[in-house]
């Protein structure tokens, strides 16, 4: 019997985008050590900025070029295909799915309509992994409400790595939509 698919909503906030990668590096080097891949859809290219934090800091030569693999270039989330034929790949090959998405809150906000449409849309293709999807707002780029951003989101990513927002936010309760 084939496991049902789960969707896990990350949110995480960063000052600039070297904050970004240093907070998301602790995470991904765990999950690339696990064997996870990642698909990303970022608004800015970040390609220099990671090797730069990558050459400043002690890992394995091995785990620096996984990282480096990652395509770390801007998208364009408004061209549907692109990102279709992106996810179908990883939905084809059964892999967990891990997908970094930054920018600004209209770019974040149709880079998921895109996705969850991929998603629904190939429903018939067998997967039997988890998707996570991390959404990383900047936090001098974001109009909403930060408790909006946080009830959209299952989870938070800081350097430590994924937790309930609660955990993170003291006092922080989740409203419900109605």
């Amino acid at each position: 019997m084939e496991k049902p698919r789960y969707i896990r909503r990350v949110c995480g906030f960063y000052v600039s985008e070297v904050h970004l990668i240093t907070m998301m590096l602790p995470y991904i080097k765990k999950q690339l050590e696990l064997g996870v891949n990642f698909s990303t859809f970022l608004e800015t290219n970040l390609k220099g900025n990671v090797k730069l934090i990558l050459e400043k800091i002690v890992l394995a030569d091995e785990t620096k070029k996984k990282m480096l693999g990652i395509n770390w270039s801007a998208s364009n989330v408004y061209k549907y295909l692109d990102m279709e034929r992106e996810v179908k790949k990883m939905l084809r090959n059964g892999e967990e799915i891990n997908v970094i998405i930054t920018g600004n809150n209209e770019y974040i906000k149709i880079a998921n309509e895109n996705l969850n449409k991929v998603i629904e849309q190939n429903e018939n293709l067998t997967i039997e992994k988890d998707i996570t999807i991390i959404n990383c707002y900047e936090v001098t780029e974001f109009n909403d409400n930060i408790r909006n951003i946080l009830n959209m989101h299952n989870l938070i990513i800081n350097t430590s790595g994924i937790h309930e927002v609660e955990e993170v936010f003291e006092g922080y309760e989740r409203k419900m939509a109605n």
